[in-house]
């Protein structure tokens, strides 16, 4: 074959290939919109092909099944949050700022799921849900760490904090935001409750020191 026809066959299969990655994206974008917010136990492959406007045939060309897509919907999340979360950690002004930052971030996303979402996920795909628990333990359990030892070297956590009891503490509460049940009749979405739980968490770690700062983040005059 001479090479300008292999050049342009492989041209042509890396345009082509960019095409379908695309048309993939803009599948699991859609797919994940409407899980955000109906939940995922009551949609079907045909919900998600008739909400994308595509048809089944061209759904199952990207996506095994609805399982694969809640998978690298999961994964894609995490994926994305992580890196949001180290570059808020990269260039916060100090770790009360870090941790404000990153609670702003979570409530945003928090606020606009469905909790049905989580309760379906929780219930119906524990292989997905076992993705959330992974990456709490893989990720972010080390970055609070991070953050509580430079807040106790800085002189704005209280000095006597246990690290390891304390992240671990803090994972516990963004379970507690998220679990429906224990907050039925409040009239507040997840990411609202989420804010409020931080609040409480901040004031009881910080120093006089870090307090201080705490209310300037948050504008108040205490």
């Amino acid at each position: 074959m001479h090479i300008g026809n292999i050049f342009y066959v492989k041209s042509f299969r890396s345009f082509a290939g960019e095409i379908l990655m695309e048309a993939k994206e803009k599948i699991l974008k859609g797919a994940t919109e409407l899980f955000f917010r109906l939940g995922v136990k009551s949609i079907t492959m045909d919900d998600i092909a008739r909400e994308l406007g595509i048809s089944k045939k061209t759904l199952y060309q990207h996506f095994e099944d609805k399982h694969q897509i809640i998978l690298e919907m999961c994964s894609g999340i995490l994926y994305m949050n992580l890196q949001v979360i180290e570059k808020i950690a990269k260039e916060s002004k100090d770790p009360i700022h870090e941790i404000i930052q990153t609670g702003t971030h979570l409530s945003k996303i928090f606020s606009s799921i469905n909790p049905v979402l989580i309760y379906d996920l929780k219930r119906y795909y524990p292989e997905a849900w076992q993705l959330l628990e992974d990456f709490k333990q893989k990720h972010i359990l080390g970055i609070l760490e991070n953050n509580l030892r430079k807040g106790i070297k800085m002189k704005i956590y209280r000095s006597n904090l246990n690290v390891m009891l304390m992240a671990r503490y803090r994972l516990a509460q963004f379970d507690l935001a998220l679990n429906t049940s224990i907050f039925p009749d409040i009239n507040l979405s997840m990411g609202e409750i989420q804010l409020t739980i931080l609040e409480h968490f901040l004031i009881g770690i910080t120093t006089l020191k870090g307090h201080q700062l705490l209310n300037k983040y948050k504008n108040l005059n205490d």
